[in-house]
């Protein structure tokens, strides 16, 4: 599974309409590169002078907004963590945010940074693998799924479009 064609299939299953967020990170690159905007205002995201767990609270202000259409919110492991207490206002108020988690375990950008510019030595980019996402979106009462290969993510991304109201896909 890689995080490009997760980008690429949620373009299709939204016919390239959606508001998509995104936090600061490796899979904020993929969307700028594999999911061609249509319209102004399309990608709410803070181009790196942000921080990460931005996505989540900037698709609720996106959904608020802009009701009928489809929010999507992409985000990685790391950034996720700092913001998903947000699943409590988005439960306890319906709103019906789609958020996809990228998990690799790692805090992909800096330890791409790490890599290339300081020799491939790692400090504090390896998360912890037993943070089970699923089981926090079913506290919340939010449907959700996993997908582990390209063509899990075509059929879930589907699901979860078609899913009226929140939905939380770990990719």
């Amino acid at each position: 599974l890689t995080g490009p064609y997760v980008i690429e299939e949620i373009y299709k299953a939204t016919d390239g309409q959606a508001i998509i967020t995104t936090d600061v990170g490796q899979h904020q690159m993929w969307t700028a590169q594999h999911f061609p905007f249509l319209h102004p205002r399309q990608l709410i995201t803070s181009g790196g002078l942000g921080t990460m767990g931005y996505s989540i609270p900037a698709a609720l202000g996106a959904k608020l907004a802009r009701p009928n259409r489809e929010v999507v919110a992409i985000c990685g492991d790391g950034a996720f963590q700092m913001s998903m207490c947000e699943l409590g206002t988005i439960a306890q108020n319906h709103i019906g945010v789609k958020i996809i988690i990228m998990r690799n375990t790692r805090l992909g950008m800096v330890r791409e940074l790490q890599d290339n510019l300081y020799g491939h030595r790692h400090a504090a980019t390896i998360l912890d693998e037993t943070m089970d996402f699923l089981k926090i979106a079913e506290a919340y009462g939010i449907p959700h799924a996993m997908a582990s290969s390209n063509e899990e993510a075509l059929k879930q991304a589907e699901i979860m479009m078609s899913t009226p109201g929140p939905y939380l896909l770990v990719c």
